[in-house]
């Protein structure tokens, strides 16, 4: 409750004179980018879109090195699978010699992460910033996790040294997503700010959609009903606590994998919870928008995963249980994201001061000192 105290006040000192009604979302994403110092992230002329995918917080990009590489660099794309299959629209071959492919690209976050390619034969070598990785091959195509790497945003150079035939599909890196940063319909850069969607994004920014109220709009999902189970069973056992329903999932004595759909009933900013048992971690993954590792404990309990916006859409939940454990239960509780609801969390009398320049201006200066 300190950032939320902190923010109040900041917002209550400041003199509400200078109104920018008829900012667009672009000029708001153009502001966010700029105060969070992000502009490295962005190609020299920024259209619409590099901006909307800045602020998505993606921190995983696939190269198709058939595609990406430097035109002068002396490489033969190939189509045959006799190697093993292939993504994209080929793949890359050296020659009878040493042969360095260039990967010139646009990396949008700063980070630490991971590197993995997909090649054949033992001695590729990666060469990216100070750092350089081999990956040990055989005769087919198979990918190879190579590491972890500092980066910074901005434009970037890999390099690939193929020993002699030797050949290359993709190359990855990944990181965890930065929170997204959107309004819940989406951007619309050339359509006026709205208070609402002012107050949302700063929010969402500044890692404080907790602090909305909940409504009593919930989806409860009982996780017995998975689809997809994979060593996995349906338990009526009591002795770790009372299900939410009759029932509930558990592994045996192996790892078990369940997958399910969820289907998002609106679009709306979300508290996502999850309720199981076992206290080795719990590996959780909701699409591209949560990966978490959680403990429950000995006894079936509750724990909250985190915020979410999310579109109206059906996204897979994927959940890793360790031996023995156990999952009941995964909710969606919606937030109260109205436009008083924003406002009245931000300290302020009414919508309309959220389009303030002034208060504008510090949220900026507040989120650039508060995240990443």
């Amino acid at each position: 409750m300190i950032q939320r105290g902190f923010l109040i006040l900041l917002l209550w000192l400041l003199p509400l004179t200078v109104v920018a009604a008829d900012m667009t979302e672009r000029e708001w994403m153009e502001q966010l980018v700029a105060g969070l110092g992000w502009e490295y992230g962005l190609p020299d002329e920024p259209q619409d879109e590099d901006y909307i995918a800045l602020l998505s917080g993606e921190r995983s990009l696939r190269l198709e090195v058939e595609t990406n590489h430097r035109k002068t660099d002396r490489v033969a794309v190939k189509h045959f699978t006799n190697y093993g299959e292939y993504s994209g629209s080929g793949w890359v071959s050296g020659f009878r010699r040493p042969t360095k492919i260039h990967l010139d690209f646009l990396l949008q976050h700063n980070g630490r992460y991971r590197l993995a390619i997909a090649s054949r034969l033992p001695g590729v070598k990666v060469a990216v910033a100070d750092s350089e990785f081999v990956a040990s091959g055989g005769e087919s195509f198979a990918r190879h996790e190579l590491g972890t790497v500092n980066l910074p945003a901005g434009q970037t150079r890999i390099v690939i040294t193929l020993p002699p035939n030797a050949a290359i599909d993709y190359l990855e890196l990944s990181a965890p997503r930065f929170a997204r940063i959107s309004p819940l319909d989406g951007w619309h850069p050339q359509q006026p700010m709205k208070a609402a969607d002012l107050a949302l994004t700063s929010l969402q920014l500044l890692d404080l959609l907790a602090l909305l109220p909940l409504t009593e709009q919930k989806l409860s999902v009982e996780l017995e009903t998975a689809t997809e189970v994979a060593s996995a069973r349906i338990s009526s056992a009591r002795h770790l606590g009372v299900p939410s329903s009759f029932s509930w999932l558990q592994a045996g004595n192996q790892a078990a994998r369940i997958q399910i759909p969820i289907k998002v009933p609106s679009a709306a900013c979300y508290q996502v919870s999850l309720r199981g048992s076992g206290e080795q971690p719990v590996r959780v993954r909701f699409e591209d928008y949560l990966a978490r590792e959680v403990r429950f404990g000995y006894a079936l309990s509750t724990r909250e995963l985190g915020s979410l916006c999310l579109p109206p859409q059906t996204l897979n939940l994927e959940i890793q249980l360790p031996a023995w454990g156990g999952v009941d239960l995964f909710e969606l509780q919606q937030y109260d994201t109205s436009a008083s609801a924003l406002a009245r969390l931000l300290g302020l009398d009414s919508e309309q001061q959220l389009l303030e320049q002034k208060i504008i201006n510090q949220l900026l200066e507040l989120a650039s000192g508060m995240i990443r």
